[in-house]
C-alpha cells in the first residue's frame, strides 16, 4: 500500500504558518490589506511564487527586500510547530518506503515549506507538481513499479478528490476535514478530522487486503 499525503492543510498547519509569514511583511510596514492583495495579484498568475510576491511588493511599496529575505530564512529553518500535532502519528506508524508527500504548488515556495516542516526523513519521497495530482501518481506509480500496490490519496481539497475519484475509481480517497469552512468531497471513500482516524481506516484496508 503506497500512502500519498497532501502538505498544505493536511500535514501542515497553514493558516498557523500564514500568521508567521504575513507578521515578517508586517514588522517591514506592509499593511495586511496591501499584503494579502498583492498575494491575490501573483496568485492570479497561477501557482503562488514567493520571488515574483517580493518583486511586485518591492515595486509597490519599496520594500527591503534583504532584510525580509533574511528574516524568511529563519522562519523557513524550523517550522516543526506548523505540523499538526497528528500528524507524527501516521508518519510513524506506517514504513517509510509507503509514505510519499503529493504536493501541489509551485516547487521552490513549496519546497522551502516541507523542508523546514522536518517530516521529510519520515517519508520516502517528496512530489511537489503542477499538474493533475491523479497523473503525477500514475507516473510515479509505473516509474517505481508498484503497478500492483493500493494506493491511497489522503488530501484536504475537493477538487482533487473529484477528480481522482473520476479518473480513477480504484484510489481509496481520504478527505482531511480539520476546519468547518471545508468544502465537502462527495464522492471520497471516507472524510476524517485528524490522522488518528486515518490509521484506524488503513488499519481495515490491510486487514481487507491480507484476508483477514
Amino acid at each position: 500500500m503506497k500512502i500519498f499525503i497532501d502538505f498544505d492543510d493536511t500535514l501542515f498547519d497553514s493558516n498557523k504558518f500564514k500568521r508567521y509569514f504575513e507578521n515578517i511583511f508586517i514588522e517591514e510596514g506592509i499593511s495586511r490589506g496591501n499584503l494579502r492583495k498583492s498575494y491575490d495579484q501573483v496568485k492570479e498568475k497561477g501557482v503562488y511564487s514567493l520571488e515574483n510576491h517580493l518583486r511586485l511588493l518591492r515595486l509597490n511599496f519599496g520594500i527591503n527586500e534583504k532584510i525580509i529575505k533574511e528574516k524568511l530564512k529563519v522562519l523557513f529553518s524550523d517550522l516543526s510547530n506548523c505540523v499538526y500535532s497528528d500528524s507524527w502519528k501516521i508518519l510513524g506508524r506506517f514504513p517509510k518506503k509507503d509514505l510519499i508527500i503529493l504536493s501541489f504548488g509551485q516547487h521552490s515556495f513549496q519546497r522551502k515549506k516541507i523542508i523546514g516542516s522536518k517530516v521529510t526523513p519520515k517519508v520516502f519521497r517528496v512530489i511537489i507538481t503542477q499538474k493533475r495530482k491523479i497523473e503525477t501518481i500514475h507516473e510515479f506509480m509505473k516509474k517505481c513499479g508498484y503497478s500492483r500496490e493500493k494506493i491511497v490519496l489522503i488530501d484536504n481539497r475537493a477538487e482533487f478528490l473529484e477528480k481522482i475519484e473520476k479518473a480513477d475509481h480504484k484510489v481509496l480517497t481520504i478527505q482531511m476535514v480539520r476546519n468547518n469552512s471545508e468544502k465537502i468531497a462527495k464522492h471520497a471513500d471516507y472524510r476524517v478530522k485528524n490522522f488518528g482516524e486515518v490509521i484506524k481506516i488503513l488499519k481495515k484496508e490491510e486487514k481487507k487486503s491480507s484476508g483477514k
